[in-house]
């Protein structure tokens, strides 16, 4: 995957393991004191956000393994760093049985609410920043493997900025008197930016499995264009339901056709995993 000599990023690479650690923990809370799932202030948001992030940093220690030459270690502290301040407040927060976000309460929670929100437009900046650089490294990766690091590296510049769309929405609702986090009737806001979330690890995954199969070169190009299309299919998906007030999985005829086109992409980037004369 990476030529020899290069080493992933250690500062992420630990934060990721230390966020893992974080949510795998409160998934044995969870056993033992459980709390309603999608309660604001059930464990499901420790659990969560330490396993969501943790896989983040972890991938992200290797794109800036990848694309940092120097000064690697200016973007990979402030992303780590921040990430891990932020799911320690969300941790907290929720250990104190309160809201960790779109919280307007008592004033400590409403500076560790906006420390979250300020935290992450550091992080995303990061997260741009090395979205940008990943287009100008050429040599230390294979062509598909530095493919699917750049897609993913856009879809999740892409879920971050989703991200502040959702929190924009969640404060003027909640400042209007109402509920931060449904658009009515069921829509769930969240759902658009959990969508592409998490494409830096499915894209170099898909990609992975594709080379068991000895696929070509330019066939496995394509499976990755192709999950990365299904990916965003989907996000469509997730925004279409959400802003029509819709459940997950409501059916509806314009939900579904951009369900299916999604399955097919995936489907059809399965069928680019087996070897052929025609793609070379």
């Amino acid at each position: 995957m990476i030529k020899s000599g290069v080493r992933w990023n250690l500062t992420l690479l630990y934060g990721g393991m230390f966020l893992m650690g974080l949510g795998a923990l409160h998934i044995a809370v969870q056993l033992f004191d459980p709390r309603p799932w999608e309660s604001n202030i059930g464990w499901r948001k420790p659990i969560l956000f330490g396993l969501s992030t943790g896989i983040t940093l972890i991938s992200l220690s290797w794109v800036v393994s990848v694309v940092m030459k120097r000064r690697g270690w200016i973007p990979s502290t402030v992303i780590s760093v921040l990430a891990v301040a932020e799911v320690l407040i969300i941790t907290a927060q929720t250990w104190r049985g309160v809201p960790a976000h779109f919280n307007n309460g008592a004033r400590l929670d409403q500076i560790l609410a906006n420390s979250i929100d300020t935290m992450l437009i550091f992080i995303t900046l990061g997260i741009f920043y090395l979205t940008w650089q990943s287009f100008k490294t050429q040599e230390d990766l294979e062509p598909d493997w530095l493919l699917s690091l750049r897609l993913g590296m856009v879809a999740l510049s892409i879920a971050c900025v989703l991200g502040f769309g959702v929190a924009i929405y969640g404060n003027l609702t909640l400042n209007a008197g109402g509920n931060p986090t449904i658009v009515a009737p069921n829509g769930v806001p969240k759902f658009i930016h959990g969508m592409p979330l998490h494409a830096l690890q499915i894209l170099p995954v898909t990609l992975f499995l594709l080379r068991l199969f000895n696929s070509n070169l330019s066939n496995r190009k394509r499976s990755v264009w192709l999950i990365f299309f299904a990916i965003a299919l989907a996000t469509l998906y997730a925004f279409w339901q959400t802003i029509n007030g819709m459940g997950r999985f409501e059916l509806n005829p314009i939900g579904l056709i951009l369900l299916g086109s999604c399955v097919v992409c995936a489907l059809t980037a399965m069928f680019f995993a087996f070897p052929r004369n025609f793609a070379r």
